[in-house]
């Protein structure tokens, strides 16, 4: 069996830890960084205490248990050979493993690398090349697999012999880690070019830390299920305990375990793509249940549509529900609570005049819908050419928990604009601030079509089937120089669409059995498979 699709289908799950008491409270008044924690993490004069902080299947582990493995996996690495500086691919499905692992490697001062699941094995050679990767940790079945395509003098680690719950390692004194020191690198699937190395340092992370601890507003006593990576470094911090899910968070079925665990560990908290979202709705609907123990859910990582948003609600009906939006290189951008959402809108929504995404948390503007043009710096006047006001265009982002910039400055011609001393970051996502102040979403700058003077946009479309017809799943093309809309659908409303497609702005309907979807959230159509496909 081909164990390297195995191990990318593998959803990256969060995990967490908590500490003492005393320790929680000043997690939560934002009185330790990133860096002194992990210094805390090995440090002989931190005592840490026998609550329960992390759920995962039918284990159960206390802070003092988790910390004793991230001391036994340093010592075990160190005795490796792995060293301060040195930069680890990590090939690891989510779960304890991969975050015992990875605190380990911070505390010795080594680097975490990660690929995008969609990569396939050329991009990862070139990514192992760029980062100069010469060890990599993973399960042993990965490991056979990686062999077969990666250098010889590459070096293989079990993660399995190397992380052991129920064995102490050896705390450390004096360990200091700098902001400018880099923790984690990922890399995009490449997809649209060359892959670009996002390296986020401690600095970054921390800076991520405090965006999230403000937005999120976490409370001691919640127990989170988050399924989005960014959420796992923040919760160690702040001492919120996580339930990891033991289950594949690929496939619908998937949801009735999710109930289970919600149910069981009394989750307070949800973080979930649209994909988990609308899975555990048709559970909802399908069993009449509702899940009231909730206190908030948070919804992002692609287009949220009128009917996903009425479920949401529905199935949490005591949950302050929220749109959550960001990217890779800058997370969060905008919040909104489903729940405040004004006539106007929904209007919006169901009319096909723009996605919510929300109050932005960070600065924000919209400039002109040129995907390939480079701007490299601006000056003041041409800045302000560039910008819109209450008109489509594309998001571009800056602030401290933006990406200033990729790794070699490969990728940073292409996506971003010197302003002075700022620098913005562009999303390639089109948005309108409109006249609420609130952020709109409309789709990929790529994807949008202009044609006799008007430009239409996929989730404009898109939005206004969902609102008005009982379809799976839409998307919004140029297909054949056609303004091309595919449904996957029952036949009699694909019928009902085909009559309405003047009304909906597309030239022509096309069928679907099966709609092509992202690989990382199986949330947003995969507008390249769709095309070849169709």
């Amino acid at each position: 069996m081909e164990l390297w699709p195995l191990f990318t289908k593998i959803t990256i799950r969060c995990i967490c830890f908590r500490t003492s008491i005393c320790v929680v409270i000043m997690y939560f008044t934002g009185g330790i960084a990133v860096n002194d924690f992990i210094r805390k993490l090995t440090s002989e004069n931190w005592i840490w205490s026998e609550k329960e902080i992390l759920v995962e299947g039918k284990s159960h582990f206390t802070e003092r248990q988790f910390v004793d493995a991230v001391r036994f996996a340093r010592g075990a690495y160190m005795e490796q050979g792995i060293t301060d500086g040195e930069r680890i691919l990590l090939m690891i499905p989510a779960g304890s493993l991969l975050y015992v692992t990875l605190y380990a490697l911070w505390s010795i001062g080594a680097t975490g690398v990660l690929f995008d699941s969609d990569m396939d094995i050329s991009t990862r050679k070139l990514c192992m090349e760029r980062a100069k990767v010469k060890k990599v940790i993973g399960i042993k079945p990965v490991i056979e697999q990686c062999k077969k395509y990666m250098q010889d003098e590459v070096m293989f680690l079990s993660c399995e012999s190397c992380v052991c719950f129920g064995k102490k390692g050896a705390a450390v004194s004096g360990i200091t880690i700098s902001p400018e020191k880099e923790a984690l690198i990922s890399f995009t699937s490449g997809s649209t070019g060359v892959p670009k190395g996002i390296v986020r340092t401690f600095g970054f992370l921390e800076c991520q830390r405090e965006e999230i601890k403000k937005q999120f507003l976490y409370e001691q006593h919640d127990v989170d299920f988050a399924v989005m990576p960014i959420f796992t470094v923040t919760n160690f911090i702040f001492g919120i305990k996580t339930v990891l899910p033991a289950f594949s968070l690929r496939g619908p079925e998937c949801a009735a375990s999710i109930f289970e665990n919600v149910q069981k560990e009394q989750v307070t908290r949800m973080i979930l793509s649209p994909f988990l979202a609308e899975a555990m709705i048709r559970y909802g609907k399908q069993n009449k249940i509702q899940l009231c123990s909730v206190r908030k859910i948070f919804v992002g990582g692609g287009p949220m549509y009128k009917h996903i948003i009425d479920g949401v609600m529905e199935l949490f009906p005591e949950s302050e529900c929220y749109l959550l939006y960001g990217c890779s290189e800058a997370e969060p951008i905008a919040l909104y609570n489903m729940k405040q959402l004004t006539k106007e809108q929904w209007q919006s929504i169901e009319t096909g005049d723009g996605l919510v995404a929300g109050d932005m948390c960070l600065p924000c503007a919209i400039i002109q819908n040129e995907p390939g043009r480079q701007y490299g710096e601006l000056d003041e006047k041409a800045w302000e050419t560039l910008k819109l006001t209450n008109e489509v265009g594309e998001i571009i982002v800056s602030g401290k928990h933006v990406l200033s910039g990729y790794m070699d400055g490969i990728g940073d011609k292409e996506n971003k604009i010197k302003v002075g001393d700022t620098v913005w970051h562009r999303t390639g996502d089109l948005g309108r601030i409109k006249e609420d102040g609130v952020l709109y979403l409309y789709g990929r700058t790529k994807a949008a079509i202009h044609e006799e003077g008007k430009w239409f946009y996929p989730f404009c479309v898109e939005s206004k089937v969902y609102s008005n017809f009982q379809v799976k799943k839409a998307a919004f093309l140029l297909h054949e120089g056609k303004k091309t809309l595919v449904v996957q659908a029952e036949k009699e409303e694909y019928k009902k669409i085909v009559e309405q497609k003047e009304w909906l702005d597309v030239d022509k309907v096309i069928y679907i059995d099966e709609m092509p979807m992202d690989k990382k959230h199986l949330s947003k159509i995969d507008y390249g498979a769709l095309t070849s496909r169709i």
